[in-house]
Formats: C-alpha cells, sequence, structure tokens
C-alpha cells in the first residue's frame, strides 16, 4: 500500500514501476481475493454435502499415499467426524489415525467419479423440479388473473360502448382491480385477448375523455 501511495504521488519519478503498474497489480489482487472469498463462503456448504454423501456411502472415497502408492478405499464410517473442513480443504487424510485433527495427513483424497456425477446429475434435476414446483402457483396465479383480466375489459366494453377511455384509464382501472397480480405486460395480452371481438378499441391515435372510469 505504501509503494502504490508514493507511486501514486509520483514520489518515486525515478522507479520504473509506474501508477499504472500500481493499478494493474491492485486490481489484480482484488479480483483474487474475490475468488477466494467466495470459495471461504461456498466451502463450508461443499464439504457438508461431500461429508453426507461419504458417510452414506453414495460416494466412495480413496486414500493414496503422497508421493505414490496403491490407493486403499475408505470405510464411510472414517467420514464420521465432526468438522470436514480441514480434511476437504487439504485433500488429504491419515489413514491410520483419521479421527485425530492434529496428526499429519500422509495420503490424498480421491473420489470415484462417476459417483460424484452421478449426484451432480440427480441435484440438477431435484433443483429443477424444486423451481417447477415453486413457479406452478405463480403460473396459475398469473394465467388466472389474465383470464379475469380479459373477461373484465370485455365487461367495461359492453358497459362503455362508445370507445371514450383510453386504454391507460382502463390499466388503471384493472390495477385498481387485481392489484400487484397485474403487470403491464399482463394487461396487454389481457387487451389483445378482449379486444378480439372489439376491434374499435385497437384503433390508434387521442380519444376523448370520458368523465367516466372503469369500475
Amino acid at each position: 500500500m505504501a509503494a502504490e501511495l508514493r507511486a501514486h504521488l509520483k514520489k518515486d519519478l525515478d522507479d520504473p514501476v509506474t501508477p499504472d503498474h500500481w493499478d494493474t497489480v491492485w486490481w489484480e489482487f482484488y479480483s483474487i481475493n474475490g475468488e477466494l472469498e467466495g470459495a471461504e463462503r461456498y466451502l463450508p456448504l461443499v464439504t457438508g454435502q461431500f461429508v453426507l454423501l461419504a458417510q452414506t456411502g453414495r460416494l466412495q472415497t480413496f486414500a493414496r499415499p503422497k508421493g505414490g502408492g496403491g490407493s486403499v478405499t475408505l470405510d464411510p464410517a472414517l467420514w464420521e467426524i465432526d468438522s470436514g473442513l480441514p480434511r476437504i480443504a487439504t485433500c488429504s487424510i491419515n489413514p491410520d489415525t483419521p479421527f485425530d485433527p492434529g496428526t499429519q495427513a500422509t495420503h490424498w483424497i480421491f473420489i470415484d467419479t462417476a459417483d460424484l456425477d452421478r449426484e451432480m446429475r440427480e441435484y440438477d434435476e431435484e433443483q429443477a423440479r424444486l423451481i417447477q414446483e415453486a413457479e406452478k402457483p405463480l403460473n396459475t396465479l398469473v394465467e388466472g388473473t389474465l383470464n379475469d383480466c380479459a373477461a373484465w375489459l370485455m365487461v367495461q366494453f359492453e358497459d362503455f360502448a362508445c370507445p371514450m377511455i383510453t386504454r391507460e384509464e382502463f390499466f388503471e382501472g384493472a390495477k385498481r382491480r387485481f392489484g400487484g397480480a397485474l403487470s403491464r405486460r399482463g394487461f396487454a395480452d389481457a387487451w389483445r385477448a378482449a379486444t378480439i371481438d372489439y376491434p374499435e378499441r385497437r384503433k390508434p391515435g387521442p380519444r376523448q375523455k370520458s368523465a367516466n372510469s372503469p369500475r
């Protein structure tokens, strides 16, 4: 920071490192730091999911000695730990003393990629299903509101036979009747449906104002 400040204050005019160089370094630092902060936020969540899958045997894990050697399968019981964060953060374990958090790790941890691919696929499918379920009532509500609005407009067209009420006035009346469930775009869809049998309502141009307003 001190070096950057001196560069910006032009205190190091003989230094080949210019303020632009420090700007570049500073923004690189911010970029890398942002990525690290993101990883720090998500790592506990990922760790919890990973440990759960390993505990239940849905994700098979292996340990291979650091420096090389044959791999051994890690029993799911070895994942019955209070915190998997140190193990996941370093991707390492000591199979001889797996429950001692202070022990020196001797093996790298590997996973069965087929198991991971299956779990990721099933997770994506479940998330898509949940999103679809969450949106279903909303879609039903919106569709019902648009149908009700179109029916209401047609009743208004019959009551106000002369095209003196503007489309904007109808929109304001519809907003009062249907509230936040009706957007301007939704009203446009309802208007198109309602004016099929009332083509005169689609004619552009100014119209005479009326003292009446849609109910």
